[in-house]
């Protein structure tokens, strides 16, 4: 039977989490205004414009989301 000395876990710096947890917030911030910003250049294309692009009216949304959020 092996007995483990000296074993030492990773400490937890909270300014390492607060930090992690900042960028996370940062990335999301940015992807949701890259979601505003082309759902809204989006809105202003006429259906005939959407149709040419491959994209209904009623999919705009779940195309967005799909595309920034990568979800």
């Amino acid at each position: 039977m092996a007995i483990l000395d000296n074993v030492s876990l990773p400490t937890v710096n909270l300014y390492h989490i607060l930090g992690t947890y900042k960028k996370a917030l940062e990335t999301k911030w940015k992807q949701y205004k890259v979601y505003r910003r082309t759902i809204k250049e989006l809105s202003v294309l006429s259906n005939r414009e959407l149709e040419d692009i491959g994209i209904s009216r009623y999919e705009l949304e779940s195309i967005t989301r799909k595309t920034c959020f990568n979800k």
